[in-house]
């Protein structure tokens, strides 16, 4: 009875927490086409158990298109068990990106890179602006082995505030592009510094399914709930919405730490997938 009696507790807590309605199975069922684009689901859903799940608000179908262009929309679902590729391999690669004023950085990471891990290692590099009209530069990017160059298409992205750089809204447009070709996909920022080639702590855990297919290894030194537009919750309703934050700090206001993406491990899976369309 105790424990009853606590996991009420809990479970009227997280409903609180996420400030949605409950739905059953049988009603989200009844909702089902309400919250479909020509069968695709476009409305979150966080399940909290058997009988009660969030259902987020519904994106709109005019956005289906990229779901279709990156193969994250349901038909595309992954049922294939996909080993986890080391470096060197074929199927593994490093993606970057970069505007003109982080040249000087981009060129010490891909240096590091081809330092550590060779000239066989393939590398993907996304022009966010300007790089490309360098005469100089790109004869000096060109003359670098396995370094694919990119122009980022910016054009796929709604017009405004979400083109702007440091919205960081075209990271995931980038990963989810690359993870069209590949299997294993480490994203890094132009400020990551390799000080040694070893992956092996990080890619056989993986591997082994001990860890998740999609890993941010830093977080912002901020909470979640700070960083993040309320209205995000509409959409992706979730256990972190804990309300408005009070203070910067990791502490004191309940807020869990915003992970950063400045280096990540992307793994081809269905989970990776699912992350990847309700992110993207």
């Amino acid at each position: 009875m105790h424990f009853l009696f606590i996991y009420f507790i809990i479970f009227t807590v997280l409903f609180k927490l996420v400030n949605g309605k409950c739905f059953t199975s049988e009603q989200l069922g009844a909702t089902q086409l309400d919250n479909e684009c020509c069968g695709e689901k476009m409305a979150y859903t966080l399940k909290l158990n058997d009988s009660c799940s969030i259902l987020g608000k519904k994106f709109d179908c005019s956005f289906a298109w990229l779901l279709e262009r990156y193969k994250l929309s349901d038909k595309f679902a992954i049922k294939a068990n996909t080993q986890v590729k080391f470096p060197g391999h074929p199927k593994f690669v490093f993606v970057t990106a970069a505007s003109a004023n982080y040249f000087p950085s981009l060129r010490m990471l891909i240096a590091k890179i081809k330092e550590h891990y060779g000239c066989n290692q393939k590398i993907i590099a996304y022009d966010l602006g300007n790089v490309t009209k360098n005469s100089e530069w790109m004869t000096e990017l060109n003359s670098v082995c396995n370094l694919e160059w990119r122009i980022f298409d910016f054009s796929q992205m709604v017009a405004g505030r979400v083109r702007h750089l440091k919205s960081y809204a075209w990271k995931i447009f980038a990963m989810a592009d690359v993870l069209l070709e590949y299997d294993t996909v480490i994203w890094v920022d132009t400020s990551i510094f390799f000080a040694s080639a070893n992956l092996a702590s990080l890619l056989k855990p993986l591997q082994k399914g001990k860890i998740s297919p999609v890993q941010l290894l830093s977080n912002s030194g901020n909470g979640k709930n700070i960083a993040t537009h309320p209205g995000m919750y509409e959409y992706l309703p979730m256990l972190a919405n804990f309300g408005p934050a009070k203070t910067n700090e990791l502490s004191g206001n309940d807020d869990p730490p915003q992970f950063e993406t400045g280096f990540s491990i992307l793994h081809k899976t269905e989970q990776t997938r699912q992350l990847m369309k309700w992110y993207d």
